[in-house]
């Protein structure tokens, strides 16, 4: 009945209060067209008072999306979740990229983490220049933790600085809009995570190819080779977007060192040269003229 006295100054109150009781009556279809009236509302124009109001509709909003079983048979519904989002996010609007942010950290808390990676990789393909998308692929990244597909996130976290570093379509589209805070930040991340993801892959390999000088089996050393070649992609990875950073001279080290263990002789010296003839130190410069040396030799005996 309160809906009938129009646009009064309680009206999104009272707007906010149906949608919530259609929630918690579990007619989740009829809060959610509630709740998009309410943000529609909302978009108009500045509504004083309003941003609290309008963060819980888009939180009830999602919330109601996540729920599994909307008729209460028992059984998952077809449309969960991307149906879903298709249907009730797919329009453009002014609260879409929030409300899936908002949906897919409901998904992560109630454990669906396969549906949280979906409705984010969703959102970073849709809103492509979003300054939002490192958080979510950090998001995807913790999501794919959760559920052990550890080699998919470690494959991610590489992919960082091709999606989202320097030279990037996403980091140009910051750029032209002067989004100095988004660009910062991606900086930041991109650096860590290389760093971070060399570091997994690298030790990896050094477990893997111990177990195979143990077994002696020639293919479980081609696997640890394997794993030391893609640990040394990602140190170029990083040398290439991090030329001058002070961590450069130590990455290009072990770079050399991946190359080396993955059987890569003559690109190995080349980098062991690279270290010997630094200007950024000459910590390794002794080290690494001793394995130029020794990765020619290992080349020769190929």
């Amino acid at each position: 009945a309160a809906m009938d006295y129009g646009q009064t100054k309680w009206w999104d109150k009272i707007l906010f209060k149906l949608g919530w009781s259609y929630y918690l009556l579990a007619q989740y279809e009829q809060a959610i067209s509630t709740f998009t009236q309410l943000l529609y509302f909302y978009a108009e124009g500045d509504r004083e008072g309003s941003a609290a109001l309008r963060q819980e509709a888009m939180q009830y909003f999602a919330i109601s999306l996540s729920e599994v079983d909307w008729n209460s048979d028992g059984v998952v519904d077809a449309e969960f979740i991307m149906g879903r989002v298709e249907r009730f996010l797919g329009a453009d609007s002014t609260y879409a990229s929030e409300t899936l942010d908002r949906l897919a950290s409901v998904l992560s808390e109630n454990q669906s983490h396969d549906e949280s990676i979906e409705v984010n990789e969703y959102a970073i393909r849709r809103f492509d220049c979003d300054p939002r998308n490192v958080e979510r692929a950090l998001m995807i990244v913790e999501s794919l933790g959760k559920i052990r597909n550890f080699d998919r996130a470690l494959e991610m976290q590489r992919l960082l600085a091709t999606n989202f570093g320097p030279g990037s379509s996403w980091y140009a589209c910051q750029e032209r809009e002067g989004n100095e805070e988004a660009m910062t930040r991606a900086e930041q991340v991109v650096k860590e995570n290389l760093v971070e993801t060399a570091a997994r892959y690298y030790l990896a390999a050094e477990r893997a190819m111990l177990d195979a000088e143990e077994s002696g089996s020639a293919q479980q050393l081609e696997d640890a080779r394997q794993q030391f070649d893609y640990a040394a992609r990602i140190y170029a990875d990083f040398l290439s977007s991090y030329p001058g950073d002070p961590l450069a001279y130590e990455m290009q080290l072990y770079y050399a060192q991946a190359l080396l263990l993955a059987g890569r002789y003559e690109d190995a010296a080349a980098q062991f040269a690279g270290v010997r003839d630094s200007v950024l130190s000459d910590e390794y410069m002794e080290v690494a003229a001793a394995m130029t040396i020794q990765s020619y030799e290992r080349a020769l005996q190929e």
